[in-house]
């Protein structure tokens, strides 16, 4: 058999070089500068996407721009945004079946959510004040420490209380109720108090700084629109809007490694932007 020259081996081989592509922010917008781009950030549009999908109306509202400014900034996002594509419905078959379950603890709940909350989602559980939202939060969480076959996902939380109504001792309860050990639970549940609306934004990107290194399953927000306006002004409040994009931006980890997060609400959905997109709605 002929041996093969250096040269032919060479040919052989396939090098594949894999380099990571910048990627476009806020400020390599045309026309946008420094304190155009700070405006941009502080209206929670940290990605293009976001500012793609917006009206010139409604980006010089949130942001405080000229409309015609927001018209040539939408333009330019619309043109440098990754806006994604089509896939086939044997792709989306394949993603939903990698989709994982978490029990709420209640039989019939699970029912009506198909097998408990979904990852890949966010879920938002509504209803009025005293209606037992806080106990679902607090169950979901111990819940989430639980071992796959046990309905769990074996991970840890990130808990956001808006109210000062998480209690580490009715998480003891419910972990011993489960079979967990209560201090196991509370060292995997991350808890930090929102003081006011701005806060509650800051909480949100120090999970996306905490998450790359915590193994985090569930992220609960316990009330999403407590510290903003009333039921009526809700939808033209930009803190409120900021907010839920900064929502939505945590979808990366609703991916099935990382879990769904979860928002409680004492509006009804029709006044929650959680309610679109990758959503499911539970009256408490």
């Amino acid at each position: 058999m002929t041996k093969k020259t250096a040269s032919e081996k060479v040919e052989e081989e396939k090098i594949v070089i894999d380099v990571d592509e910048p990627v476009s922010t806020v400020e390599d917008l045309p026309g946008v500068g420094p304190a155009t781009a700070e405006k941009l950030r502080e209206a929670g549009f940290e990605e293009l996407l976001a500012i793609a999908v917006m009206s010139p109306v409604e980006l010089a509202e949130q942001a405080e721009l000229g409309e015609a400014v927001s018209a040539k900034i939408i333009a330019g996002a619309k043109k440098m945004a990754n806006i994604g594509g089509f896939v086939s419905g044997t792709a989306l078959l394949d993603k939903r079946r990698q989709v994982q379950k978490l029990t709420s603890g209640a039989s019939s709940l699970d029912e009506l959510l198909g097998g408990g909350f979904e990852t890949q989602a966010i879920v938002e559980v509504y209803g009025e004040f005293g209606s037992g939202k806080t106990q679902i939060g607090h169950q979901l969480a111990v819940n989430t420490i639980l071992p796959l076959e046990q309905g769990g996902f074996d991970g840890e939380v990130f808990y956001i209380d808006t109210e000062d109504t998480f209690r580490p001792e009715r998480i003891s309860q419910m972990a011993e109720a489960v079979g967990i050990d209560p201090q196991d639970a509370l060292d995997r549940i991350h808890v930090a108090r929102a003081y006011n609306s701005a806060h509650q934004i800051l909480l949100v990107d120090e999970i996306k700084r905490m998450s790359k290194n915590i193994d985090v399953k569930l992220i609960i927000v316990d009330s999403l629109t407590s510290h903003f306006s009333s039921s009526s002004q809700i939808s033209r409040t930009p803190w409120f809007w900021s907010q839920i994009r900064s929502c939505r931006s945590l979808m990366p980890c609703g991916e099935t490694r990382r879990g769904p997060l979860v928002a409680t609400s004492s509006h009804t959905p029709a006044h929650s932007a959680c309610t679109s997109g990758s959503r499911r709605g539970a009256d408490a």
